[in-house]
């Protein structure tokens, strides 16, 4: 059994930013911002599910190694926890 993964930081978030945003959009998320250690908040589309925030998560926390979660900025707790937008450079 392997150890959780540690959450993703700011760092590593604004590191992969431009992947980030482009894998999301896949998923019909965008406007990511920061949120708590390991969360990011975005907007998610009209007709998408949990499913695809699921997917979104998933696949980021492969990408990173690291956990990544979503909530989406129409969530009771995402006013409450929403920080800068991922700060996009080329580094990734």
């Amino acid at each position: 059994m392997s150890a959780p993964l540690e959450p993703a930081n700011e760092e590593l978030l604004d590191r992969y930013a431009a992947v980030l945003i482009d894998l999301a959009a896949a998923h019909g998320i965008t406007g990511l911002r920061h949120g708590r250690p390991g969360w990011l908040v975005g907007d998610v589309a009209a007709g998408r599910t949990l499913m695809d925030m699921a997917r979104f998560e998933a696949e980021a926390t492969s990408l990173l190694g690291a956990s990544v979660a979503l909530v989406s900025s129409d969530a009771p707790s995402a006013p409450g926890m929403t920080g800068a937008t991922l700060r996009t450079s080329t580094a990734a």
